[in-house]
């Protein structure tokens, strides 16, 4: 089988209401991907935003509202999560 380098994607929430901006950092391996909330280690790729705009471009609905690190990994989550 072969091995899958880990990869990281941050996803931020930024203007989340009173509170602090809501953070997920999405980890892939060869194992399916694990999700956690909060910052957890460093990330390859951050997908920071509106919620409501995050939320639309994690389903396939619109473009990501922003890309930093590597806009590769935004571009493997839409092509492979379901549409």
């Amino acid at each position: 089988m072969p091995t899958c380098p880990e990869l990281r994607v941050r996803v931020r929430a930024v203007g989340a209401g009173e509170e602090a901006d809501a953070v997920w950092t999405v980890r892939r391996t060869a194992e399916p991907p694990v999700t956690v909330r909060g910052e957890e280690g460093p990330a390859e790729a951050e997908l920071p935003g509106p919620a409501d705009q995050l939320y639309l471009a994690l389903w396939n609905r619109t473009a990501v509202p922003r890309v930093t690190g590597a806009p590769s990994l935004a571009a493997l989550w839409r092509e492979r999560s379901g549409s």
